[in-house]
């Protein structure tokens, strides 16, 4: 995930994270960890790019060239970008998946008198919905099956991010087939972007960026880390500073790096097409401990929550921290919907959440859980005093009353 805001300013004189952070407990440790072997071992006869306008500026023709570069010399075989619609591009459209969607969580706050009818998003807001939600169908039938395909999408805005990457399940027209997908925010790049940096400068690393994620690189604990180890969040990324895959600085930036993948990670694809080609297998990297809990709720200040704080990295331990977090909220200064109390309320509102939708069946309705300038403490606490044995056993629990149901909107 290449971040909003990064670029140019935020990291410049941050202080450096740890060279390698724990990944989560399934994560694989030896080659060829996580990276993709469809694109990286030559058994299809080329990668095609196939590159989409959903709104805002056209995109920068030298920054595609240069992916096209990378997809070649990693992949092993011609890569080439073409425009959806134009000669030699696929037969392809974005459709609406025809089964259950991924639920998308958008978590509103209210203002004062506010109510849940209140409540409206932007025209930019509901296309970036729309987008993020879209797979590929196939109407002339399921694309050529020797031919790698990665599918690039310009959508203007998306969120506070200036690029994102994911495979996606694609329409049954395409025969049940996964395609990479990158989607890039040149719209929000331009406006952010400092004078004399061109947009084919940023936008040719973001491609970088977002095609090294694509890849699997930074998968290796060794020379990885992630952006937030607790949720993990955004993507494993590389510790090298030179790396396409790296957390993007503003030194990085200004070097000029961030235009092709480390020694490291080249080594990776190295070792795992070694492993792919012959089954020799490579040693496992260190197992870092994962973080506890409750030192975590111990380790933070008063003033770590706040909306968009450190606190809502506990979102990431799930139920095991809400014991934890419910003691130290009992503690915390409240009274207003921004006091520290009322924020710790809704991390384990999201929290109880999360846990409500893992009990679900798969496309039922989804819980909605909307923020308040009040103070939810009081009915958490309440809840929890009646529920906490239940939840922390099983299933056999009840929503919160703060937490509202579709249908009850």
């Amino acid at each position: 995930m290449w971040l909003g805001g990064v670029p140019l300013i935020g990291l410049a004189n941050a202080a450096p994270a740890d060279p390698v952070t724990p990944y989560p407990l399934d994560w694989p440790h030896r080659a060829p960890w996580k990276l993709s072997r469809e694109l990286l071992v030559p058994e299809t006869k080329r990668i095609v790019f196939v590159v989409d306008v959903t709104s805002g500026a056209r995109p920068q023709s030298e920054a595609l060239d240069h992916l096209a570069t990378l997809a070649s010399r990693y992949g092993g075989r011609p890569a080439a970008w073409v425009r959806l619609g134009e000669d030699g591009a696929p037969s392809m459209r974005w459709v609406q998946p025809s089964g259950p969607q991924r639920p998308l969580k958008l978590y509103v706050k209210l203002r004062e008198g506010q109510s849940v009818e209140d409540v409206r998003i932007t025209r930019q807001q509901a296309d970036t919905i729309r987008i993020e939600a879209e797979v590929p169908a196939c109407p002339s039938g399921p694309l050529e099956p020797d031919v790698s395909y990665v599918f690039v999408r310009y959508v203007g805005y998306l969120w506070s991010n200036y690029g994102v990457s994911e495979t996606v399940d694609s329409d049954a027209s395409c025969d049940g087939r996964k395609f990479p997908v990158i989607r890039v925010a040149q719209t929000r790049i331009a406006g952010d972007r400092a004078p004399g940096i061109g947009q084919g400068f940023l936008e040719a690393r973001a491609l970088a960026h977002e095609y090294g994620h694509t890849l699997g690189l930074a998968s290796n604990p060794a020379h990885g880390q992630w952006w937030s180890t607790i949720p993990y969040r955004g993507g494993a990324h590389c510790t090298h500073r030179d790396c396409a895959v790296h957390v993007p600085t503003a030194m990085a930036l200004l070097k000029g790096q961030m235009l092709d993948y480390c020694d490291a990670c080249r080594k990776d694809i190295e070792d795992a097409r070694e492993h792919w080609r012959t089954g020799k297998v490579f040693p496992e990297t260190e197992r870092l401990p994962q973080p506890d809990p409750a030192a975590r709720v111990a380790y933070l200040k008063n003033y770590n929550f706040r909306d968009g704080g450190e606190a809502e990295k506990l979102l990431g331990f799930g139920k095991a921290v809400m014991p934890a977090l419910i003691a130290r909220m009992e503690r915390l200064p409240g009274g207003s919907g921004a006091s520290a109390k009322a924020v710790a309320a809704r991390v384990a509102l999201r929290i109880v959440s999360d846990e409500n939708e893992l009990r679900r069946p798969p496309g039922g309705a989804e819980p909605s859980f909307l923020t308040s300038t009040s103070d939810l403490s009081r009915e958490v606490l309440a809840w929890w005093a009646e529920e906490s044995a239940k939840f922390m056993a099983g299933d056999d629990w009840k929503l919160p009353a703060a937490i509202r149901m579709p249908a009850e909107d």
